[in-house]
């Protein structure tokens, strides 16, 4: 099966893919799961944005392993041309938050290239423009929260300044 693209979304382009692959591991309690495809040895990895809601969340297949460094990541769904691949990697990142300011640079240096429609894709998917701390409070001092939610603020500054329709 010939493809050019990291993510799959479409329910039933998942349902097909999944008819052919095995599955090799489950994880986090059966909510994602490595396949792989017996005839070309690739790997996927099914996922769950947003897991935490009920049903678990919108399930997403990405070929495993990502590529091995985040520019490179973002290099390849940013030129595939897929609107899934940048909702994919968006949704995936999303609670990855301590990647973002290396995943912000990426795109104060690319923004010349990328089309406005693209970032503005990916912000949405994610979730950079809804400020709040996202990192744990428990045992810290107000001081320290506040200070993780300056981080926060000042990453949705920066973002809305390379993409200021957003």
């Amino acid at each position: 099966m010939n493809r050019v693209y990291m993510y799959i979304i479409s329910a039933i382009e998942q349902e097909k893919l999944l008819k052919h692959l095995v599955l090799v591991e489950k994880r986090d309690g059966g909510w994602s799961a490595i396949y792989k495809d017996p005839t070309t040895n690739t790997r996927w990895f099914l996922f769950r944005h947003h897991s935490e809601m009920h049903g678990g969340g919108l399930p997403i297949l990405r070929e495993d392993p990502p590529p091995p460094t985040l520019q490179d990541w973002l290099t390849m769904c940013f030129s595939s041309g897929r609107d899934d691949d940048i909702r994919g990697l968006g949704w995936e990142l999303s609670k990855d938050f301590e990647r973002w300011p290396i995943i912000l640079d990426w795109l104060e240096t690319n923004k010349t290239i990328l089309s406005s429609e693209q970032i503005s894709l990916f912000f949405k998917c994610l979730e950079i423009f809804h400020i709040m701390n996202r990192r744990a409070i428990v045992g810290k001092s107000s001081h320290k929260i506040d200070e993780d939610y300056q981080f926060f603020k000042q990453l949705t500054e920066r973002a809305r300044h390379i993409s200021p329709a957003t």
